[in-house]
Formats: structure tokens, C-alpha cells, sequence
């Protein structure tokens, strides 16, 4: 984009350093203006793009190059150079250049003069207004012709090259002006000189260019020429090429590489651009073809070196790039030779070419207009005015270097880290796809937990948990989801033993307590012998009411503790007893059963009660009430007898005798047993529901403070199909209990015995197997502990889960994917949601309840999480343990889908996803169409 204009037909200069640019020109030689004035002036101008002012630049400071009486002087040294009559001859600029000074804030401007003389001037002084006298450092004729080749060196800023005809060329060292040194014998192949370059990598090499077609390559260090270069042979593309004795009036060094040069040549038949490589220096490179007519001026970008401006007698100036020989770009014509051309040593941004039109043109590389603008000024009151004429600023056909990201690197799907980065050569670009896992930790489990379901070493990897639980609630579900597991015992034992409750424990209490009794088992005879003897006998006829409860009464409390030791007694093979046989409820066999051979026919150490000694069936001692039991009994009324015994409340007697009278007598008898003595027998109740088979009173009646009692109860007694049930129910009270308890205006006490009581419900549903309640209170605490760890994270106290937020989301949530997927393969749950949706010929609804929505959104998350690790197929696994119609709705699920099903890997029974969003058509018109190329 063109920035401003200078009206001046001049040489220029930028200067150096990180100020604002400045641009030196001086009047140049060769050439008059429409005023025909012979002055001659070094002028500066101030850029000033930061303001809107007019296209023409003004000059911000002014001083002639003529003075009759000159003083220079440099640093410390004044030198009296000459003093000139007031008759001064007027000689103009061939060369200006602008180079750094240490003590000198804007540094030097040297200027080559078509008289031979070489002036140095103090930019300072000229911006400030000061006289000629006093900006002039520095005027020396050493030279006797035209000082064309004008360059400070890169490297030692005190160091200046300039050459003149006759093949000078000379050394000036700003610190001692006055003496310059040569680079060492003078070269034939150098008659007039026409520009010099310094290697921009090795300090003391020199280049010089002439018009003999020569260029010559000098070492200052041994003061000697190393090397000439002259082309003139056929050039590429079978075109034939004859410099001759053309001049090579400009050379440029590649910035980057040491041997690489180039020539331009003024020949108008070939006007060619040589690169040449002094490793082989017979023949060029490379040729540059573009320009019509002879090239005046070449400009190799420092920052840039695929970029290099030329210009010409073709009024053109070309931007090309080196390297593929192309030219990449093109300034707007200008209607004369344009002379001279270069790049701004500060802003690479910023460049000027310099024509006979009368103009220094200010272009940028970063352009702001429309290539379809038409730029041109014309004079309307001019009838023969031509009409505009479409001129479109320079653009590049690639972005300069330091626009260019010399490293750049993207995150993509799947973990995937694309990044690009610079290699040897030109334009070269290495681009690596890199899988990135920030969350090893995350992949190193979720790899575990798939190889123990594959391997089905489940077992092993919930104890391994439960080793490293970093919580006691979360150590205590691993404890159950290891039992079920277990190959060697039953789950229900390990349960009963994880709550606490041990058979060995129980009977070695109760022999503890045997022992202690019969300790008094004498004195306890001898008061029943005294009760026995004073129990009054009434009529043999007739019994009365009162004196069957006194003999109730009597008896009762010894037949009752005798039933309790007898209950929690050893069996003959040293096993303890279950409770239940007492009460069971299998039929009982037939109390006399018909004997196929006679009582003689067997040993008699068959009957041992034969042993017992002799007795009375009706013993004297015995009351009315015994002997009408023991009438029924011979007769075998054991209905008749057992009401009796009801009516005299002996309840342990007619238990027994219900016993031998069949099934339905038993369970009459039992129900009886159990209205009257619940109420002062308490572990009654209890043996009511065991052996009734219904165990839902305990379930929904007992006091939750003892849910672990009635959980053994369930383990011990239950049936294997009513067992969930009823554990699921246990559960449903507690977590009641919790809603109830952690209500918010609740206290603190209530709160945590709250918690407590929710902790014990997924203990209840683990046992039911009840993936639905169990998951939902899993969550909820995974997102307490969640948001606990943030706010650990806030106060500065010490957290469960080390790194960022993002860290601790991921190992949470991979904690509980954890869990719920061994309690699945634990319990083969089956979703019928999901088995629904795979049937491929099936739609699902769109508002459809699902009562594992909860558990979906986890999985959806931890979905994402894995892919953004790289794990895209186990991603996929649980993805697939969602409804395909799930949330369809929702971009963030069917993004994920869509993704994982296109990522590229095995998709085998999954139903392809929706496209996650719906195509827009665009109206595009011709002229709103514009490229952009991103790097």
C-alpha cells in the first residue's frame, strides 16, 4: 500500500536504528527538476504515518551541501579540510547512506558526491535547524570521480566502504577520517565503479561491482581480491543473453548465507539478475527474468531473504523471491527510470523506490485497500486528461518472514497436538502430529480397570483399590464390591462379617453364659423341689381357671430359660444350631410311623431311653392338668392337649406338642405363642418374621439406629428372591432418613448423621444390586468431593486430588466410573433403556425419561475426557452404554457422537449420529469473494 510521496528527484537512505523512520534524500546527480534549479540539498523527512496528513511529505530539516567556508570536525579531532572561495562549484549525490554512530543519537549520514568528495553530516543538527557549518562532519576529495559504491559496514559501525572511478576504493575509519586505507592492489577487472556491498556474515568481506561486467569480491583481512564474477553467456529458458562490456551497476549479499551474491545488470537486450554461489562461481546460480530494460538498483531485505526489490529503466520495480526465482510481487509503475529502491533497515514493513519522475514513493507491505481501487490522481480541468487507470498496490504473493509463525501448534480432536515448526531451506516446514495425554494418571487407570474386566480379575483390582481408598467411605465400597467378587465364601457371610457380626463370636458368649448358670444349678433344684411340694392339688373332677394359671405360673419361667440355653446349644457335631430349626416350617414326620419289623428284632442298643430307668405315666405327684395331658397325648389328641396347655399358658409345651399334630396345628399354635409373649419377650418379634418366612416387618418397623441387625437378618434369612427387595427397601428408609436430616435448616448434628445414614443406604442397594440408587448417590457425593476439592483448592488447604481443576475433575470422575463399572459386571446389569435403542429399526422419543440420566451424563463426560486423552475407541465403549437417542437434542452430545463415529475407528453395531448441525446456504456474490491464507 502506497503511504506517502516525496516530490524530490533525489537519492535516498532510511535510517537506522528503533526510532521512528527517517528518510535522508539528496539531489541526485544527472538529472534537473522543472524549476531547472542548480542546488544541491541533504533533506530529512519524518514519516509521520501515525497522523492523517496530506500524501506529500514535507521536510523536517534542510541544509545545503555547498559552503564556502567548511570547519568539520569528528569526535574529539578537528580537521581543517579546506577553504572554499565563494565561487563554489555546485556537485550533487550520487550515493547516500545512513549509518550508526555510538555517541550520536541519529547516528551518521555519508554522502557520495559526482565530484569525488565524501561528506559526513549530523543528522541531529539538521532536524534541529542547525547551519551547514555545524552539521557537515566531515568533507574529503581523496576520491577523482563519481562515488557511486557508498556502505557502513554491519559490524563495526565506525568502519565506511566507499568506491569511485579508476577503480578506487577506500577504507574510512570514522574514528581517524583522515587517512582512509585500500583493500589492496587495484583490480584490472575495476574501471568505474558502480556500487559496493558488505557480506552480511563475514565482516572484512568486501563486494564491488563496475562497468567492465566484473564483480569483484575482496579480503580485507589479507588485503587482497579473492574472486571475480562476469557472466556472459545464454541465459535459462533459452533465451540468449550477452552483457558484454554492459555495466553491473548494482550487488547485493544474501543476509543469511555467507557465499550467496547477486548482479544486476543495465544491460536493456538482458536485463538479467545473476545469483551466484561462490562455493562454484563459473557460472551463475540462477538468472532473474522480468524486467524489460536495464535494472538500476537491487535491495535484499535483511529480515527476509526470500525477498529481494529490484528496479529499472522499465519505470518497474519487481519484489521477487530468491529461492524459486519468481517474482512475487510489483510496485505501481512509476512514469520514469526508477532509480533506486530499499528497504527500511527498521520496519522491513516499509520500503521506497526512488524515480526521474520526480518522486520517492513510501509503500507498506501490509495493506489496508482494496485491490479494485483506483489510486490515481488526475486534473479534471485537463480536456485531455486520461482517465484513471486501475493501479493496484504491491501484495505479496507470500507472507514475509517475520510475518510468517516460524512455530505454531494446534490442539485437535482425539488428543491430537498438530504443530508445524521451520526446517533447512527455504520455505521448508516440518509438521508433526503429536497425541497428547495430560492426564497419565487418568489413562493408567482407566487401562487397568479394562484389562481387569477383559481378564476378569476383577477381585484383584477392587482390593487394589481399596489399598490405595484415600477416603473411609470410599475404602468401605471397595470392602463390598470386593465381596462380590469372592470365589471362596458366600457374599452374604462376607457381608454379615463386614458389618461386624460373627457365629463364632455369638457362641462363645453364650458358653460363657452356660457356665456362669450352672454354677447355681444346685440351689436352682432345690427351690423348684420346694415349689413342687407346695403346690396345692384341687379335685380330680373338676379343674378351675385359677389354679391352672397357678401352675402356669409355676412352671412357666423354668421351661422358658430351659428353651433359651437349648436354643444356642451344640449339636452333636460341635456346629451351633440355626434358630430357625426350632420353628420350622417343613411338615412333621408321623409320631408313630408303622414299623415294618418288630422291636425284638433290633439291638437293644438302638433304645437307649430303654436306659433311663423305670417311670410312671401318671405319677402320683402329678395335678389334674398333667394327667389330662398326658391322656390326650396316649390318645393322640395332640389338639386337645394343646389347647389345655394354651388355657393353662404353658406356651413352650404346647409349641411341642403342636409339633406332632401337624402343620396347620404348628402354625396356629405359633401365632398364639407369639400374640401372647411379643410383648414381654423382645427378641420375640424378631423370631416372629424368621420363622414366619416374612421378614418385611423387620424391614420397615425396626429402628433404622439398628439397620446393620436387621442387614444380617437379611443375609442370614432371606430368600434368595425376596433378598433385593428388601435390602432395596432397608435402603429406601435410610436415604429418607438423610433427605429428612440434611434439610437446610437443619443442624450441624443432624447434617453429618444425615450423611451417615446415606453412606449406609449404598451399603443396603450394593446388596440389592440396585445399579439405579446406588449410582445416583455415587454422584452425588462425586460432586460434593468435587466441589470440596475446589474449595480446598481456593483456601490453600491440602486437597485429595493433586494438579489443576481439570485434574481433579478427571481423576474424580474417573473414581466413579470406576466403581459403577465393576457393581455392572458385578450384577450383569442389563439396561433396557439401551437395549431399546440399539435396535436399529426403533426412534426414539424425543422428551423420553430415563432413569439413569445421571449416569448418562457421566458417561458422556467422561466420554470427552478419554478422547481428548487419545483413548477414542474405550471413548466409544462408554458412549455406547448411552441411548443413541439420548439428549439428541443437545450439540454437546451429538458433537461427541458425531466425532467418535468419524474419527476413524471401529464402529461396528453403532448407529450413525445426526450431523450435529444443520447446513446454512450462503449467498456468495462475485465481488465479495476474497482469499485469506493462514499460517
Amino acid at each position: 500500500m502506497k503511504l506517502k510521496d516525496i516530490p524530490r528527484t533525489a537519492t535516498f537512505a532510511w535510517s537506522p536504528g528503533q526510532h521512528i523512520p527517517i528518510i535522508a534524500t539528496g539531489t541526485v546527480a544527472g538529472a534537473l527538476d522543472a524549476s531547472f534549479s542548480n542546488t544541491t540539498e541533504l533533506e530529512l523527512f519524518h514519516l509521520n504515518l501515525d497522523k492523517n496528513e496530506a500524501l506529500e511529505l514535507q521536510p523536517s530539516g534542510v541544509v545545503s551541501s555547498n559552503a564556502r567556508h567548511v570547519l568539520s570536525f569528528f569526535i574529539s579531532d578537528i580537521y581543517i579540510l579546506d577553504d572554499l572561495s565563494s565561487n563554489v562549484l555546485v556537485f550533487r549525490f550520487d550515493r547516500l547512506v545512513w549509518g550508526i554512530s555510538g555517541d550520536k543519537s541519529y547516528g551518521i549520514i555519508a554522502g557520495g558526491m559526482e565530484s569525488g568528495e565524501l561528506d559526513l553530516w549530523d543528522p541531529a543538527i539538521i532536524l534541529e535547524g542547525g547551519d551547514n557549518e555545524k552539521a557537515l562532519l566531515l568533507r574529503n576529495t581523496s576520491h577523482s570521480g563519481n562515488v557511486r559504491g557508498l556502505q557502513f559496514n554491519p559490524f563495526q559501525n565506525n568502519l565506511l566502504a566507499s568506491a569511485a572511478t579508476n577503480g578506487e576504493i577506500f577504507i574510512w575509519d570514522l574514528t581517524k577520517p583522515d587517512k582512509p586505507y585500500t583493500p589492496g592492489t587495484r583490480s584490472p577487472k575495476m574501471e568505474e565503479i558502480t556500487h559496493l556491498a558488505w557480506n552480511n556474515q563475514v565482516q572484512h568481506i568486501l563486494a564491488t561491482s563496475s562497468t567492465t561486467s566484473y564483480t569483484v569480491i575482496w579480503d580485507l583481512k589479507n588485503k587482497r581480491e579473492v574472486m571475480h564474477l562476469s557472466y556472459a553467456g545464454p541465459s535459462v529458458s533459452n533465451v540468449t543473453t550477452n552483457i558484454g562490456r554492459r555495466s553491473i551497476t548494482a550487488v547485493a549479499w544474501n543476509p543469511d548465507m555467507a557465499t550467496q551474491i547477486i548482479t544486476a545488470s543495465e544491460d536493456d537486450s538482458n536485463p538479467v539478475i545473476a545469483i551466484w554461489d561462490l562455493r562454484n562461481a563459473h557460472a551463475p546460480e540462477k538468472i532473474l527474468t522480468g524486467h524489460q530494460k536495464g535494472i538500476l538498483s537491487l535491495s535484499w531485505c535483511t529480515k527476509d531473504a526470500d525477498l529481494l526489490l529490484s528496479c529499472g529503466k522499465d519505470n518497474r520495480t519487481l519484489c521477487w523471491n530468491p529461492g524459486t526465482a519468481e517474482i512475487i510481487g510489483e510496485l505501481p509503475p512509476s512514469s520514469n527510470w526508477a532509480f533506486d529502491v530499499q528497504w527500511c533497515p527498521g520496519n522491513p514493513d516499509l520500503l521506497a523506490s526512488a524515480s526521474f519522475d520526480g518522486k520517492i514513493s513510501i509503500h507498506s507491505l501490509q495493506s489496508s485497500q482494496d485491490n479494485n481501487e483506483i489510486t490515481s490522481i488526475s486534473d479534471n480541468s485537463d480536456p485531455f486528461a486520461i482517465s484513471p487507470v486501475h493501479q493496484p498496490s504491491l501484495s505479496l504473493k507470500q507472507p514475509p518472514k517475520w510475518l510468517r509463525r516460524p512455530v505454531a501448534a494446534n490442539f485437535g480432536f482425539g488428543g491430537k497436538l498438530v504443530a508445524f515448526k521451520s526446517s533447512a531451506g527455504p520455505n521448508k516446514r516440518t509438521v508433526t502430529i503429536y497425541t497428547i495425554a495430560s492426564e497419565p494418571e487418568v489413562i493408567q487407570r482407566s487401562l487397568e480397570l479394562e484389562s481387569a474386566v477383559e481378564e476378569n480379575s476383577l477381585s484383584t483390582f477392587c482390593k487394589n483399590r481399596e489399598k490405595n481408598s484415600k477416603s473411609e467411605f470410599d475404602e468401605e465400597n471397595w470392602k463390598i464390591l470386593h465381596t462380590l467378587f469372592n470365589d471362596n465364601e458366600n457374599a452374604r457371610e462376607l457381608l454379615v462379617k463386614h458389618l461386624g457380626f460373627s457365629k463364632a463370636d455369638v457362641i462363645s458368649q453364650i458358653s460363657t453364659a452356660v457356665k456362669s448358670l450352672e454354677l447355681n444349678k444346685s440351689q436352682q433344684d432345690e427351690d423348684d423341689k420346694v415349689s413342687s411340694e407346695s403346690t396345692n392339688f384341687v379335685d380330680q373332677d373338676i379343674v378351675t381357671k385359677s389354679e391352672v394359671d397357678a401352675t402356669s405360673l409355676d412352671e412357666g419361667p423354668s421351661e422358658t430359660k430351659s428353651e433359651n440355653i437349648e436354643l444356642f446349644s451344640s449339636n452333636d457335631l460341635g456346629e451351633p444350631s440355626h434358630a430357625s430349626d426350632l420353628f420350622s416350617s417343613e411338615v412333621i414326620p408321623d409320631a408313630f410311623p408303622i414299623q415294618s419289623e418288630s422291636l425284638g428284632s433290633r439291638d437293644s442298643s438302638s433304645f437307649t431311653a430303654f436306659n433311663l430307668g423305670s417311670f410312671k405315666i401318671y405319677p402320683l405327684q402329678g395335678s389334674e392338668v398333667d394327667k389330662l395331658i398326658t391322656r390326650s397325648i396316649v390318645l393322640g389328641d395332640f389338639e386337645s392337649a394343646v389347647n389345655l396347655c394354651l388355657e393353662t399358658n404353658r406356651l413352650s409345651d404346647a409349641v411341642l406338642l403342636a409339633g406332632c399334630g401337624g402343620p396347620e396345628l404348628l402354625q396356629r399354635t405359633r401365632k398364639i405363642y407369639f400374640e401372647k409373649q411379643m410383648s414381654t419377650v423382645p427378641y420375640l418379634r424378631l423370631l416372629q418374621s424368621i420363622v414366619s418366612g416374612d421378614l418385611s416387618d423387620i424391614v420397615f418397623n425396626a429402628d433404622l439406629s439398628e439397620w446393620q441387625e436387621v442387614l444380617v437378618v437379611l443375609c442370614t434369612f432371606a430368600k434368595s428372591e425376596e433378598f433385593g427387595g428388601l435390602c432395596n427397601s432397608l435402603g429406601q428408609r435410610l436415604e429418607k432418613e438423610y433427605k429428612k436430616l440434611t434439610e437446610p435448616s437443619s443442624n450441624m448434628d443432624d447434617k453429618s448423621k444425615g450423611l451417615s445414614y446415606r453412606k449406609n443406604a449404598v451399603l443396603c442397594y450394593l446388596a440389592a444390586g440396585n445399579l439405579e440408587n446406588v449410582v445416583n448417590i455415587w454422584i452425588t457425593e462425586q460432586e460434593e468431593e468435587e466441589s470440596q476439592e475446589f474449595k480446598n483448592d481456593e483456601q490453600g488447604e491440602e486437597s485429595i486430588f493433586s494438579g489443576s481443576r481439570y485434574s481433579c475433575r478427571a481423576k474424580s470422575l474417573q473414581s466413579l466410573i470406576e466403581k459403577i463399572a465393576v457393581f455392572r459386571k458385578a450384577i450383569d446389569y442389563v439396561d433396557t433403556s439401551l437395549v431399546k435403542s440399539l435396535d436399529l429399526s426403533s426412534e426414539g422419543e424425543t422428551n423420553q425419561q430415563y432413569d439413569l440420566s445421571t449416569l448418562y451424563d457421566k458417561y458422556i463426560e467422561y466420554a470427552e475426557l478419554l478422547a481428548a486423552q487419545g483413548r477414542l475407541n474405550t471413548a466409544l465403549k462408554y458412549l455406547n452404554l448411552t441411548p443413541s437417542d439420548y439428549k439428541i437434542n443437545s450439540n454437546e452430545s451429538l458433537i461427541i457422537r458425531e466425532r467418535l463415529y468419524h474419527s476413524g475407528i471401529e464402529v461396528k453395531g453403532t448407529k450413525e449420529p445426526l450431523a450435529p448441525f444443520l447446513p446454512v446456504f450462503v449467498e456468495c456474490t462475485t465481488s465479495s469473494i476474497s482469499t485469506t491464507t493462514i499460517l
